[in-house]
C-alpha cells in the first residue's frame, strides 16, 4: 500500500479520497431509509409522520453519521501521520517507494529528528479515507458499533420525538384540560 499511494499524483491521492468518500456517503444514504422506518417503527409512541418530516429525520440521521465518519476519518490519519513521523525515516520511505522521498518539515523531539513528509501525507490520507469506508459501513452494520456510535443519536432523538408527540396532543381540538 505504501508504495502504490507513496508514488501516486496528488490528482490520484484526492480521486481515491473522492471515491471512498462518496461509496461512504452512498451506503449511508441507501441505509438511512431503513433506519428511519426501523426507528419509527420501533419508537414507544405512535409517530404520525408525514413525508417531509421522515426526510428531515433521515437528514438527521444522515449528517450525524456523516460527521461520526468524517471524525473518525480524521483521527485515523492523524494518528497515521504521527505515527509515520516517529518511526518512518526517509531513508526507510526512499527503500519503500524506490524515488526521492520530499521532507516537507523536520522536527526534533527529545532528541529524536521527526521527519513529515510528502508521501507519509497521501499514505496517511489514503488510508484515512478506507478507513472512513470501512467505518461507515460497519457502523451500520455491525452491531457492536450500531450500539455504540448509534444509540446516543437514538436516545436523543426519541427525546425530540417525545417532545413533538407532547406538543401535537397539546394543539388537538377537544382536549379535557
Amino acid at each position: 500500500m505504501w508504495q502504490i499511494f507513496a508514488e501516486a499524483s496528488i490528482v490520484a491521492i484526492i480521486g481515491c479520497t473522492l471515491l471512498f468518500g462518496g461509496m461512504a456517503i452512498l451506503f449511508l444514504a441507501v441505509r438511512i431509509p431503513r433506519e428511519v422506518r426501523a426507528f419509527v417503527d420501533e419508537s414507544p409512541y405512535e409517530l404520525d409522520m408525514n413525508r417531509p418530516q421522515r426526510l428531515n429525520l433521515g437528514i438527521v440521521l444522515f449528517v450525524a453519521q456523516a460527521v461520526q465518519v468524517f471524525v473518525v476519518s480524521l483521527m485515523i490519519g492523524l494518528f497515521f501521520t504521527i505515527l509515520g513521523m516517529l518511526i518512518i525515516t526517509p531513508q526507510t520511505a526512499s527503500s519503500w517507494t524506490t524515488a526521492p522521498v520530499e521532507v516537507l518539515a523536520q522536527l526534533r523531539l527529545f532528541g529524536a529528528r521527526l521527519y513529515l513528509t510528502e508521501e507519509l501525507l497521501r499514505v496517511a490520507a489514503a488510508i484515512a479515507a478506507f478507513s472512513g469506508l470501512y467505518f461507515a459501513i460497519s457502523v451500520l452494520t455491525d452491531a457492536t458499533y450500531r450500539e455504540e456510535f448509534l444509540e446516543e443519536l437514538a436516545e436523543e432523538l426519541r427525546g425530540t420525538l417525545r417532545a413533538r408527540q407532547e406538543y401535537l396532543q397539546l394543539l388537538r381540538p377537544g382536549r379535557d384540560d
